[in-house]
């Protein structure tokens, strides 16, 4: 059942009750999914204006106008079935091998997390708006490839503080006066709060630098795909970190060490289930909109054999 009333949140006012509750509840859980299904809450209630300011961007950027008139499914282009093959030292090779990582969930489990309890259906917004914030829920993992940060804790926070001067056009002085750049500046790292904190700044820095080359709303992921990676950083004006950048051990904590071997199998089953049925033709959409239980009732039919098609009974 929808939380959401069609309809009800217009981006262009802030709607403080959603917003800090959502912000709060990512806070408490950033990496889980009740944390990252708050993600697109926050922006879209306390920074709507913001995400509406990028979509008139992209109405005046030539590439940008481009995209409004193709509307490319980016779910598509981020798929391991799109990017096999792809030219050694591309764009593109470096997020399939990403995709082959081990905990690495297809991209429209993730991204899709903005159709939970009806939240995207309750944007009051015309139909480019409706096709960038999609696109924006997506371009998490292509973002850590054009900035070059892994995808250890520290490296999140990292690529959290690139964004927000890459995407966000967060003020530098009010670059930690945010949710994400809270939870950024204190996390606990084994680098110390002053080094962690010039290395957050850094972060931003660059994201805001390379805003001024190419705005990010405006990226053309699917045609860079094929391109090698370099190429891909001097077209967006991205500076390289050094050589040798490793964070792994600047966070001691595992996001996933609360978590049962036996819960881990669980989920990659599911995940495998339903993923299964996206290739075969399913639409991932229809999974994402369903609540909790609908899904498990799907998920179930699949483990039973039930193909995609006769599975889906159960989520109408």
């Amino acid at each position: 059942m929808a939380v959401f009333e069609p309809n009800s949140i217009r981006l262009d006012r802030r709607h403080w009750r959603l917003g800090m509750r959502s912000a709060l509840k990512w806070m408490k859980k950033p990496v889980s999914e009740e944390g990252a299904t708050q993600v697109a809450r926050v922006f879209a209630a306390l920074n709507g204006q913001q995400i509406l300011r990028e979509v008139d961007t992209l109405r005046r950027h030539p590439v940008g106008q481009q995209l409004l008139r193709d509307k490319p499914d980016l779910a598509s282009a981020i798929s391991a079935d799109h990017l096999v093959g792809m030219p050694e030292g591309s764009f593109g090779a470096l997020y399939y091998q990403q995709c082959c990582q081990d905990d690495t969930l297809p991209g429209y489990l993730l991204g899709g997390l903005i159709y939970r309890d009806g939240f995207f259906d309750a944007l009051d917004i015309d139909e480019d708006t409706r096709w960038y914030i999609e696109r924006l829920s997506f371009n998490h993992d292509a973002t850590h490839i054009i900035s070059d940060y892994k995808n250890d804790l520290a490296a999140e926070a990292l690529n959290i503080m690139f964004n927000l001067g890459h995407q966000q056009s967060v003020p530098r002085a009010r670059r930690f006066l945010n949710p994400f750049g809270l939870i950024c500046l204190f996390s606990r790292t084994t680098v110390g709060w002053a080094r962690w904190r010039r290395e957050l700044t850094m972060a931003y820095d660059r994201g805001a630098a390379a805003a001024q080359t190419f705005p990010q709303c405006c990226i053309p992921w699917e045609e860079l795909m094929p391109k090698p990676i370099t190429e891909v950083r001097e077209f967006l004006g991205i500076s390289p970190l050094p050589a040798g950048w490793d964070t792994s051990d600047w966070c001691l904590k595992d996001p996933y060490a609360d978590m049962s071997a036996d819960q881990k199998d669980e989920d990659a089953e599911r995940v495998a289930l339903v993923d299964g049925a996206v290739r075969a033709g399913f639409n991932w959409r229809e999974y994402m909109r369903a609540d909790a239980e609908h899904r498990e009732h799907f998920v179930e039919q699949l483990r039973q054999g039930a193909g995609y098609e006769q599975a889906r009974s159960v989520l109408a």
